[in-house]
């Protein structure tokens, strides 16, 4: 995710990158509520399957690429894992699930059928819990 410049933590958004839903991640029904299994905020948990462009800078080393590719690296992104969840089917709040929907590639979707603008809010609410991930350790 795109980090904030301030304190380091996840920007929040509705873009790609940002931490929040952006469009065509979730399917919003005609009344402006989105319900479970119909999508939610991306996750990953293989930091190795992510794009070069979604990795930070720090990250190079590690990932093994050679120096023609190191403009590939964003150095604006960090990466962030939620604090105390594991990759796993979990409730991550009230509002919230982490939906694994395949071994690195999940979703935090709605618990339940809510008004889009509250799932962002409840997203947006998950930003203290969010720490910087460091996959080499």
């Amino acid at each position: 995710m795109i980090k904030d410049g301030q304190d380091g933590g996840p920007v929040i958004g509705a873009k790609r990158d940002h931490l929040g839903v952006y469009p065509g991640e979730i399917t919003k029904n005609v009344d402006g509520t989105v319900d479970t299994s119909n999508g939610g905020m991306s996750v990953n948990s293989v930091v190795k399957r992510l794009p070069l462009s979604k990795l930070p800078a720090r990250l190079q080393d590690f990932a093994g690429v050679n120096e023609k590719y190191t403009g590939a690296f964003n150095p604006k992104t960090e990466l962030y894992a939620l604090e105390g969840v594991e990759y796993a089917s979990v409730p991550i709040s009230a509002e919230l699930n982490l939906v694994p929907q395949k071994r690195s590639h999940g979703v935090i979707e709605p618990s339940r059928r809510m008004l889009l603008t509250d799932y962002e809010d409840a997203l947006a609410a998950t930003r203290e819990r969010w720490v910087a991930s460091d996959p080499t350790e």
